[in-house]
């Protein structure tokens, strides 16, 4: 068994001497992280999966890998849960890039404003945006706009590209 873990967060406590803790649910990790092993610990998920916490009474680890976090079988050593982890994330950027193509089939966006847009692009800001409309919160007729238009200088990137649905469009 290995899943992405929706409850994993950490925790920053301390009055004087501030430290992080791993939690998922009511587990936590028993290691007080300071800022600084903290900071260590985030830049080396960043390549390969640490692990965070393991349970004996479940048989089960919690790893943090490339900003995520997962919950997995205890005989699952690094290497493996780098393999599913990369895995899930190619099946979640496939279900995406297709949820993309479906909202673009019914928003109404016209192909050639639509194609100005990368699909890498798309698939970001759909990511980002939560599948939602960022100025209402809406699920319906959703599209992707622009915050400063390519013809007053904008650009094609994310950080230029938003999701936006009709009625806000207008």
């Amino acid at each position: 068994m290995f899943t992405e873990e929706p409850e994993g967060r950490f925790e920053l406590s301390g009055f004087i001497d501030n430290f992080y803790r791993f939690r998922a649910g009511k587990l936590a990790m028993k290691k007080r992280l300071k800022e600084s092993e903290y900071q260590s610990l985030i830049q080396s998920q960043k390549e390969s999966p640490v692990e965070l916490l393991a349970d004996p009474q479940t048989q089960k680890r919690w790893w943090m890998f490339k900003d995520r976090f997962y919950v997995g079988d205890m005989s699952l050593s690094p290497e493996e849960v780098n393999a599913l982890a990369l895995l899930k994330q190619d099946v979640f950027t496939e279900r995406l890039r297709k949820a993309v193509l479906f909202m673009e089939s019914k928003s109404g966006v016209k192909p050639q404003e639509s194609k100005l847009i990368s699909e890498d692009v798309k698939v970001f800001v759909f990511d980002r945006d939560r599948g939602k409309c960022v100025k209402c919160g809406g699920l319906r007729d959703l599209g992707f706009g622009y915050k400063i238009p390519p013809e007053t200088g904008g650009t094609n990137k994310e950080d230029n590209v938003w999701l936006i649905c009709k009625e806000c469009r207008q």
